[in-house]
């Protein structure tokens, strides 16, 4: 999956990512996981190499979910909590 961001697939190969990507929504998440973290690093790499640096701010929706993860881990309800709050990082 990550070589699809590396390299032109073939014909083939892109057609079975697209069909895998319909039916597992863990690749879906990882695939977003990967290209934002991509996002990241070119915006940093390019602030650096001009000297300024630009604030780089996670979406509202992953801070709600590290927020509730923290809560439930700091009032000891995280066993099944932490198990959906995994899966919903993926």
């Amino acid at each position: 999956m990550s070589e699809s961001l590396d390299r032109r697939l073939g014909v083939l190969e892109y057609l079975e990512l697209k069909l895998h990507l319909m039916v597992c929504a863990w690749c879906v998440r990882y695939l977003k996981q990967i290209k934002f973290l991509r996002q990241l690093v070119r915006q940093r790499t390019f602030a650096a190499a001009n000297d300024t640096a630009t604030p780089v701010a996670l979406p509202a929706e992953a801070r709600q979910r590290i927020c509730r993860s923290l809560k439930d881990l700091e009032s000891g309800t995280a066993t099944q909590d932490a198990t959906t709050s995994h899966k919903q990082i993926l």
